[in-house]
């Protein structure tokens, strides 16, 4: 064929629509490789269209980020299009828009030949995208155990860390892959392995409320007591977390349900701080402190106040809360009201703070007498003359 200006841009227009199509689809692509391969298959016109740019689109009809078609036919799972490819010098480790090589691509959507082909063409199995994870991770994302075999038996670093210091034992944790993580224990993953906040595998089980994995990871002996960097335990998180099925799993197992983070607080204050009373009620019914004090002498109940959730003011009260203990409660919650966050604080929130501080009126509670002078100095002090009214009329 000549190679003169003619040819090579009327073939090339062609066999790059042929390509694209071979890219994206198996099936079609194997006609347009077979078009491709009698029509036009010197060697020059195959390199030049390895890597030239061209915008798909996505099933919403967006257009993709670009990438080059060795990636495309890789996610693709187009075995035959990567052969062809690389035979003429495509780039194994070329990235598309997000970081993303071949191998990457064939490993998330689990073709698993593909992958295998891309190895023993010397892909990259350390490869990393912009978050920094391997392949290996993101197999363990999303549960392809196929695939995660096939690359621990290529040697891959199953301790290998992304920007966020997760292994791919972590990813599988956190995303409740319990075979891939069984799978990556049995290699001997370490079960106590800590991200960047500290955090270990059972505490990202047990925040996410993945039930199977935490259960695998407790008979795999792993920590319950361990502590991330602020002090939290994988109950502590759960609870923060609202995960009432994971609380209750590891209360089971004789978590220490009164152990502290580093501010002094226990799992019921994190409970009482996130808002979710069915995980204060199994605290309760499992004879957590309701009095307890943190660092800076709050208790659960002005915790709640601090953060207005008023069913979980109203769960504590009638459990008979310490309405007098640490810094006093409606103090917190007229402090709140008064004082809020200026612009940043949305007139719910605000609706709240009142019901809490009405909530506490109502109940005509000894510390409304003992501090409802002060409270009421702040709500003058604030002109909330719904509070004062209400005030006024308790200390009658």
């Amino acid at each position: 064929m000549s190679e003169g200006r003619e040819s090579s841009q009327g073939p090339a227009t062609l066999i790059d629509v042929l390509m694209f199509v071979a890219a994206l689809h198996q099936e079609e692509g194997n006609v347009a490789l077979g078009l491709c391969r009698h029509t036009w298959c010197d060697r020059h016109l195959w390199r030049s269209l390895i890597e030239m740019p061209h915008s798909p689109r996505d099933s919403t009809g967006s257009i993709m980020l670009t990438a080059t078609r060795v990636v495309i036919a890789s996610k693709n799972g187009n075995l035959n299009v990567v052969e062809r490819l690389l035979k003429y010098g495509a780039n194994i480790e070329s990235k598309d828009g997000n970081g993303w090589a071949a191998l990457r691509w064939a490993s998330k959507n689990g073709h698993e030949q593909v992958a295998r082909f891309l190895l023993d063409r010397h892909a990259d199995i350390e490869t990393r995208s912009k978050e920094g994870r391997t392949p290996l991770m993101l197999a363990s994302k999303i549960g392809q155990t196929a695939i995660i075999d096939l690359f621990l038996s290529r040697k891959a670093n199953i301790e290998a860390r992304d920007n966020l210091g997760f292994t791919a034992l972590t990813v599988a944790c956190l995303t409740g892959q319990v075979a891939a993580a069984t799978l990556l224990l049995d290699r001997h993953a370490d079960i106590e392995a800590r991200d960047n906040n500290g955090k270990s595998p059972l505490m990202a089980a047990s925040a996410a409320g993945h039930i199977p994995v935490i259960e695998l990871l407790l008979s795999r002996s792993a920590n319950i007591e361990a502590k991330g960097n602020n002090g939290n335990t994988a109950l502590a998180m759960a609870c923060f977390g609202r995960q009432v099925a994971s609380a209750t799993l590891l209360l089971d197992r004789n978590a220490d349900i009164e152990t502290r983070n580093k501010s002094g607080k226990t799992p019921l204050m994190m409970a009482c701080q996130s808002g979710q009373v069915e995980v204060i009620n199994l605290l309760c019914d499992r004879h957590a402190d309701i009095n307890a004090l943190s660092s800076n002498n709050r208790s659960a109940l002005g915790i709640a106040c601090m953060f207005a959730h008023v069913e979980v003011v109203r769960t504590l009260l009638a459990r008979s809360a310490d309405v007098d203990l640490g810094f006093p409660p409606i103090l917190i919650a007229c402090m709140e009201l008064v004082e809020g966050d200026g612009g940043a604080d949305t007139a719910s929130t605000w609706a709240r703070r009142y019901e809490i501080v009405v909530e506490f009126i109502q109940h005509r509670l000894a510390h409304v007498i003992a501090n409802g002078q002060l409270a009421l100095n702040l709500a003058r002090n604030g002109r909330q003359t719904a509070i004062i009214a209400a005030l006024e009329e308790a200390l009658a």
